[in-house]
């Protein structure tokens, strides 16, 4: 096995430095001799595999010497490392980040965060000079190098609240671009996840809102009622099955086939909410009672029905201000009523 490797190290030197050769339109000492140094070591390699024991794609450890003999903290990260070894020719440098790709994913995905972060790097920094860059990044992205969850390492967890919802404070430590890492704090609101829904009649050419009292907007400065489309949190059940019975309790329609149209984080930066959009058509006789939500939770809702041309000027006179309802209806206005 030892011989076997020691002549795929042999040949990939070899190819790849007739490809540098080929690329500069002749010999380049700096690269040539740079390409040597880097991958040639097999003692080196021979002492990380022995640790490894499994099969490895062919370019795999040549690269494993490489890295064994220079800092990639140091080196790989810099753009000056691309632009001295490989000027501009964005052509030969996005084969050599695609071969480090290949040869470090093979069958490991877990790989040691920072290669790939490098990787990221001079991705990033190619694309400023080729738009065909994007294919070493997409390869990249799909061998699973750059998992966020290998940037971060929780270490306390302290729950400030845990009455109507869940609040709690994070610290934990995250790994920068750069490779350091840094101790943060975060407060994060826990209230589930949510689905919202636009109704709309395609041959009126309208679309059913709810207008409700809404607390926290009003401590904001609102001093009226919100206009939203229906929504309400998962509870445990799917998106699908829970938005019906929502719009069903707050608008007393009845819809059967719903469509989900995307998903989105409405506030990542403290509320873990993630929020399901959803576009259902609906016909006046599919009303079955008169909704209003439950009085016993609270809820006091009226339902309207608008024309979507005047829900949209509504946004721009600011008598709909909610997020969700915001994004359905452009969502509306883009697809669903041309």
């Amino acid at each position: 096995m030892p011989g076997d490797l020691d002549g795929r190290c042999a040949s990939v030197e070899k190819d790849h430095l007739a490809r540098l050769h080929h690329a500069g339109g002749g010999s380049t000492d700096s690269n040539l001799s740079f390409r040597r140094q880097t991958l040639s070591s097999a003692k080196v390699r021979n002492g990380r595999r022995s640790r490894q024991r499994a099969a490895v794609h062919p370019l795999q450890p040549s690269f494993a010497c490489k890295f064994a003999q220079v800092a990639p903290d140091r080196v790989l990260r810099e753009t000056q490392f691309v632009t001295e070894r490989f000027g501009y020719d964005a052509t030969v440098a996005l084969q050599h980040l695609e071969d480090m790709s290949l040869a470090f994913a093979g069958q490991h995905r877990r790989i040691h965060t920072r290669y790939f972060l490098t990787l990221h790097d001079i991705a990033i920094f190619l694309l400023r000079f080729d738009k065909s860059a994007e294919k070493s990044c997409i390869i990249v992205k799909k061998a699973g190098c750059m998992s966020v969850a290998d940037r971060v390492r929780v270490e306390d967890v302290h729950v400030l609240s845990d009455d109507w919802y869940v609040l709690k404070k994070t610290t934990f430590s995250y790994r920068r671009r750069d490779g350091t890492w840094q101790r943060q704090s975060r407060e994060t609101y826990d209230r589930g996840n949510g689905a919202t829904i636009l109704l709309y009649d395609p041959v009126r050419r309208t679309v059913i809102l709810t207008r409700q009292f809404r607390y926290p907007a009003f401590v904001n400065g609102c001093d009226d009622l919100l206009i939203e489309t229906p929504a309400g949190l998962l509870d445990n059940a799917s998106p699908e099955e829970r938005i019906r019975a929502e719009t069903e309790e707050e608008t007393g329609f009845r819809v059967r086939d719903v469509h989900r149209v995307f998903e989105a984080y409405m506030s990542p930066g403290s509320v873990t909410e993630k929020l399901y959009f959803f576009v259902g058509t609906y016909r006046p006789a599919d009303r079955v009672s008169d909704g209003g939500g439950h009085a016993a939770e609270g809820e006091d809702i009226d339902m309207l029905e608008l024309g979507i041309d005047e829900a949209l000027a509504m946004i721009r006179t600011g008598d709909i201000r909610d997020g969700k309802t915001i994004m359905l209806l452009q969502h509306a206005a883009l697809h669903l009523f041309k």
